[in-house]
């Protein structure tokens, strides 16, 4: 009966209506809102919600973001400005560095030659027999490097400043602030900053040649948005090779940088007797004719061959993982290597050893092909008895696998398409694989 009521209720303007009414109590109540909504009931006069949508444009943070930080195109013009003001500070260095020849007269900004008129703290009186610490302190820095120096610190140190705003994503704002090159620039850039206001501080030594490591990272950032831009055909091997060299060069750099300035006082070595102390140590053939005389700098080479011997292992371990990679996948095909000017792609989607054969031996029967070279592209791996048949010395020279699918467009690169005359395609499928077998000619597309 119930059900029949409610099947037979209708609104005023004919409409069934879909859910009973409501007490008028309760008619009013929040919570039964959606429930009027619901129902057709026309003819009554009651609220109705307005529902609107509405297109924000995206906020001031979202568009310097998208600017500096998503937008690959112009991010990596922000990457390569931060790589070469990285590279210009260690350039600097080292010239303030070779044009640094006194460090028994270092001190501050506008210190005296003659130190006993002087009684500033930041004017130090050097006397013979004296260790220099304050050699260590202070150094001698021109005036228009330290107008440089100061201009690229700070606006690096405002640079990671924006992007850890930036980039923040809510969470603990600490995990934010902790973070590697945000450290390293406040560090590196906020005695410049403060050298602005107080001029004795202007000599104050810095290691600025730590700047190195934050250019490769702005380059390893710069190669990473290359490599999905324009440099989709290079492989991610070149790439981690020049990852490589460059955490070589900066340990090296840093190793050099650091043992001049702590034998500085003393021994006064030049920055090519460093270089040479440096390569010859890590290295590891050690001639023994230059050997730090001071703790300081003692404990400074043993800290860089931790870090090299930390270091260096897990950068060779990630390139001997790619190089195995490479191996299984073919890398890229290289026509110089092959010895060959021209060759075919012969794409597959599973290669068998009869097919293999049977087509390479065909290919190979016209003696106009002899000099052309076979790439062969398929998407799965190979097993024991194709890899053992290309290693024959007959097709040793004149196959070369590669790992891909002709479907995708940088395994096409990686097998050289644009150069190829002569496309082949094979599908092999396991119920229709007795109507696809043909001859080559049925198998060969020309470009």
């Amino acid at each position: 009966m119930a059900n029949g009521n409610t099947a037979n209720r209708q609104s005023s303007d004919g409409v069934p209506m879909l859910l009973p009414p409501l007490h008028p109590s309760l008619a009013s109540h929040p919570r039964y809102r959606l429930r009027d909504l619901l129902s057709s009931d026309k003819g009554e006069d009651k609220e109705r919600v307005r529902v609107e949508h509405y297109v924000h444009d995206k906020s001031f943070k979202e568009r310097v973001k998208f600017y500096f930080v998503t937008d690959q195109r112009s991010s990596i013009r922000w990457q390569i400005f931060r790589f070469m003001l990285k590279i210009a500070s260690c350039v600097l260095y080292v010239v303030r560095s070779v044009q640094d020849t006194e460090p028994n007269l270092a001190g501050g900004f506008g210190c005296p030659e003659n130190r006993t008129a002087n009684s500033e703290w930041y004017c130090p009186e050097y006397n013979d027999g004296d260790f220099y610490w304050w050699s260590l302190l202070w150094v001698d820095r021109p005036f228009e490097i330290w107008i440089v120096q100061t201009i690229i610190a700070v606006y690096s140190m405002l640079d990671a400043i924006l992007l850890s705003y930036l980039t923040y994503k809510g969470g603990s704002v600490l995990n934010q602030i902790v973070h590697g090159r945000l450290i390293a620039e406040i560090f590196l850039g906020l005695p410049f900053l403060v050298s602005i206001f107080y001029t004795q501080f202007r000599n104050l030594w810095l290691p600025l040649f730590l700047n190195c490591w934050l250019a490769k990272n702005a380059l390893d950032a710069m190669l990473n948005d290359l490599h999905r831009l324009v440099l989709r055909q290079q492989s991610a091997l070149s790439q981690k090779v020049l990852i490589v060299f460059g955490t070589v060069c900066c340990i090296l750099f840093t190793g050099i940088c650091g043992i001049h300035h702590l034998e500085r006082p003393a021994s006064k070595w030049n920055f090519f007797v460093c270089i040479w102390f440096v390569v010859v140590t890590f290295s590891t053939v050690g001639y023994g004719e230059y050997t730090p005389n001071d703790w300081p700098a003692q404990t400074f080479v043993m800290i860089m061959i931790a870090c090299a011997l930390i270091l260096l292992p897990v950068e060779l371990e990630q390139l001997a993982f790619l190089l195995v990679t490479r191996q299984k996948e073919g890398g890229t095909f290289n026509r110089m290597l092959a010895g060959s000017v021209k060759h075919v792609v012969l794409c597959a989607t599973i290669l068998r050893p009869t097919m293999l054969i049977d087509f390479l031996n065909e290919f190979y029967s016209d003696g106009g092909l002899q000099d052309v070279h076979v790439v062969l592209l398929c998407p799965s791996e190979l097993d024991s008895t194709l890899r053992i048949l290309l290693q024959v010395p007959l097709w040793s020279q004149r196959v070369t696998y590669l790992k891909g699918s002709a479907l995708i467009d940088e395994d096409l690169i990686r097998a050289r398409y644009e150069f190829v005359g002569i496309l082949v395609l094979k599908v092999v499928h396991p119920i229709l694989d007795s109507t696809l077998d043909k001859t080559i000619k049925d198998w060969v597309y020309f470009k």
